[in-house]
């Protein structure tokens, strides 16, 4: 049976992103979000994963990641 992720949202400049995470394989934790577009079709959306020794630093590495993009933007 498949292992369920963990959640919580994070608020990224004014946008509210839901942070996933999955306890350790081999030894590292996968944090992963998905960014809708502002068309908020599917297609023009971004995701972002990122791989840690924990769960924290993985999370902090994906919320890194968004707001990258998002300044970008």
């Amino acid at each position: 049976m498949p292992e369920t992720a963990q959640m919580e949202v994070h608020t990224i400049r004014g946008r509210e992103i839901k942070i996933r995470w999955k306890s350790p394989r081999h030894q590292e934790w996968l944090a992963w979000c998905y960014v809708p577009a502002p068309s908020m079709l599917p297609s023009e959306g971004v995701g972002f994963e990122a791989r840690a020794e924990s769960a924290e630093a993985a999370k902090s590495a994906v919320v890194a990641k968004v707001e990258a993009y998002l300044a970008q933007a």
